[in-house]
């Protein structure tokens, strides 16, 4: 998996964390800065490609206490976005880690704002619907499959889908208490692709009384 297109991959994702969490639109410096963001991102990844995931699971294992979760991924990271609201408030992060068989991003939100409500059914499946119709129209990808699914007794999505390129994707989303999690792979071609970030998405692990 080419660094490159996973960071692209990574920018789309950004561009829907910002969309759908922030509260009013950025302003150009605010944009500005993401931008450098970006661009630090894409700068890391770069130099941290070319690992094999078959051969680090389950060998490793990030932690974000920040986030209340855990994966068994390699504990350096590709790369690492905040998501902010305008105004300069941190409300969450996304992780990225580039591998020879799939690029996989990890990112968490945090609603502070009494107006969003997540508490019926009908209110997580319109969060959660929203997500992942915002990172379809945000790489312009066709949903291939879609269904609803538990994460540690929590409410959630997994879905799959194809890239314009060719390329292909899978997705998790769940939410816990008025925290969002996502979990993406941008899929290398090959039989083990999409087996192996399966395991890594099956590794998560919620840390004890997440905040």
């Amino acid at each position: 998996m080419k660094a490159p297109i996973l960071f692209r991959f990574i920018v789309a994702i950004a561009f829907v964390s910002t969309a759908v969490f922030s509260i009013s639109a950025q302003t150009a410096k605010e944009r500005a800065e993401l931008l450098q963001k970006r661009l630090e991102i894409e700068a890391k990844a770069a130099a941290r490609g070319g690992r094999s995931l078959k051969s680090l699971l389950p060998k490793e294992s990030f932690v974000s206490i920040e986030g209340g979760f855990s994966i068994k991924l390699p504990s350096e990271i590709g790369g690492e976005h905040t998501i902010s609201q305008p105004g300069g408030l941190n409300i969450g992060k996304l992780f990225a880690w580039v591998f020879d068989e799939a690029g996989i991003v990890v990112g968490y939100t945090q609603f502070g704002d009494p107006k969003v409500l997540l508490e019926t059914d009908q209110q997580a499946h319109d969060y959660l619907a929203g997500v992942r119709n915002g990172l379809l129209r945000a790489r312009d990808a066709k949903l291939l499959t879609d269904k609803r699914i538990i994460v540690a007794g929590h409410r959630g999505y997994e879905f799959s889908f194809s890239l314009p390129d060719g390329g292909r994707g899978i997705a998790r989303a769940f939410l816990v208490g008025k925290r969002g999690y996502t979990l993406l792979a941008r899929l290398a071609e090959g039989p083990e692709a999409e087996k192996l970030a399966l395991k890594a998405f099956d590794s998560f692990q919620l840390l004890p009384n997440p905040s």
